[in-house]
């Protein structure tokens, strides 16, 4: 695969952007799998429909830090097996219990960091 950041993607077969790169599924997968050690959950659990409290807002942290890294809604919202809406109310969710509750800020400062630590 050829890479240039200056040239255009359409000017050469084969060429893609470093963002189009970074923000593949495939990156996505590897970040959630990477956040769920990190939060210490399984990501079958997470991936799973359940509304346990631990498991949601841990779901929903992760979208926040991935929404907050640059990513689509629907790239977010795909990697949870959910739909983009949901990865909206996860935003303003999180953000709410942010103001809140600084134990989950603390949680997401601290999610945030570990991202920028391996992306």
């Amino acid at each position: 695969m050829i890479y240039l950041q200056s040239m255009s993607p359409y000017s050469v077969p084969g060429l893609k952007r470093r963002e189009e790169i970074l923000k593949s599924p495939s990156t996505i997968n590897k970040l959630v799998t990477k956040c769920c050690q990190f939060l210490e959950v399984e990501e079958t659990t997470l991936k799973k429909k359940c509304r346990k409290r631990e498991l949601v807002q841990s779901r929903m942290m992760i979208m926040y830090v991935l929404y907050q890294k640059g990513f689509t809604l629907k790239t977010i919202g795909d990697a949870f097996s959910k739909d983009h809406t949901t990865v909206i109310h996860a935003k303003q969710t999180i953000q709410n219990m942010m103001a809140v509750y600084p134990d989950i800020k603390l949680t997401v400062d601290n999610l945030r960091k570990f991202i920028i630590e391996i992306y």
